[in-house]
């Protein structure tokens, strides 16, 4: 049995643990943005160098052009006599890139090439495409594209809340921030309770999640209570830090909102110090509105969960099959109108991928291969 000391000594070792992993990571995330602004400040210069460069080639080429324009032309005669011939040695005959006129399918054979007619003192010449230039520019752009990937990565939600705007909530409060290391079974435990003197019909959490480094995508259930309010997943980090934000509209769950009750949220997630070494240091936070509805405002009046119960002992009420029998006793009142049955499934560890797995008889049919097959057959039903 622990001693209270021990248990105190160990609890400021985690939070050592947690706090020196969260810093490394806020330090990763502030190196990555150092290197991507002086990368971007690079490539911004070397565009400015580039674009002089041109500009001054441009300018001598548009000068020489305006001096020869001024030069005596050749005869018009010659001039269309050398058409489909090499160059003649004068600036703005035919180039080395010109060959016999071909005439098109549709006309005739021995068509006449009608001569091409200039104005008076013009000079037509075409310019060569510069590929170091080009191979430049191109350098240019790839350095600045490098840049997104030395800063932190912003993950945006495609769907948020249908609400015109997320400004001015009646209130606000922030229901938990948590370091999620080495969090199997081990769950953020916290008081929710209701916000003082503020009358709301709508309420949105948005749950703010960082990490960097190495991690594989985790799941993560909301509860309040015995009732399981909100399921989702994390993204998988990236070394040099990720951050995303997703609102979620909690209306639904109005009359667990107004009173007090304890709040769990789990997020297993693993730290080996090799192989995964990202935290997820998660923030949530209420929003809440006194919105007006057009056909009145009717929540439930009753929320009953299906679930094991198990919020006494700190821990979330998830049934796990096949151990759990996932057998609820409702007693329902005989004056209700209607009611709506909420349930969600999941399949992770040997369920993860439950569309391969086979009847039981075969899960040995491999012996050499331990744990490649899992039983239980890929039918599912809920």
């Amino acid at each position: 049995m622990a001693t209270s000391s021990d248990s105190h000594n160990n609890a400021q070792i985690n939070r050592r643990s947690i706090q020196s992993s969260f810093d490394q990571a806020a330090t990763a995330i502030t190196t990555g943005w150092i290197v991507g602004i002086v990368l971007l400040v690079l490539s911004g210069i070397v565009c400015i160098v580039l674009f002089i460069y041109v500009y001054r080639r441009n300018k001598k080429r548009r000068e020489r052009g305006a001096q020869l324009n001024g030069e005596p032309k050749p005869n018009p005669g010659d001039q269309a006599a050398s058409v489909g011939m090499l160059s003649t040695g004068y600036y703005g005959g035919p180039s080395e890139l010109a060959g016999q006129y071909v005439p098109l399918r549709h006309e005739a054979p021995n068509a006449q090439v009608p001569p091409r007619e200039l104005p008076n003192n013009e000079v037509v010449y075409q310019t060569r495409s510069v590929p170091n230039t080009m191979k430049a520019i191109s350098v240019a752009l790839v350095l600045a594209c490098s840049n997104l990937t030395q800063c932190t990565l912003e993950v945006f939600q495609a769907a948020p809340p249908p609400r015109s705007s997320f400004n001015e909530p009646a209130c606000r409060q922030l229901l938990f921030e948590h370091d999620f290391g080495n969090s199997y079974g081990a769950p953020y435990i916290g008081p929710y309770s209701p916000p003082s003197s503020c009358n709301f019909t709508t309420a949105i959490f948005n749950l703010s999640v960082v990490s960097s480094g190495r991690q594989y995508d985790r799941l993560a259930t909301l509860w309040l209570g015995d009732v399981e309010v909100w399921r989702t997943s994390t993204t998988m980090p990236v070394q040099s830090g990720i951050h995303w934000s997703f609102r979620k509209d909690m209306t639904i769950w109005h009359p667990l909102l107004i009173r007090s009750q304890k709040l769990i949220f789990d997020l297993g997630n693993l730290i080996d110090g090799d192989r995964y070494i990202g935290f997820f240091n998660v923030t949530m936070e209420a929003l809440y509105y006194d919105d007006d509805y057009v056909e009145g405002f009717h929540p439930a009046g009753h929320i009953y969960p299906l679930s094991t119960l198990s919020s006494l002992n700190n821990t979330t009420s998830l049934f796990s099959l096949p151990g759990d029998s996932g057998l609820v006793n409702l007693t329902l009142r005989r004056n209700i109108k209607n009611a709506v049955v909420s349930l969600t499934a999941y399949g992770n560890g040997e369920e993860e991928f439950w569309f391969t797995n086979v009847p039981a008889e075969y899960v040995n049919t491999f012996p050499g291969n331990e744990g490649w097959l899992y039983g239980y057959s890929p039918f599912r039903e809920v």
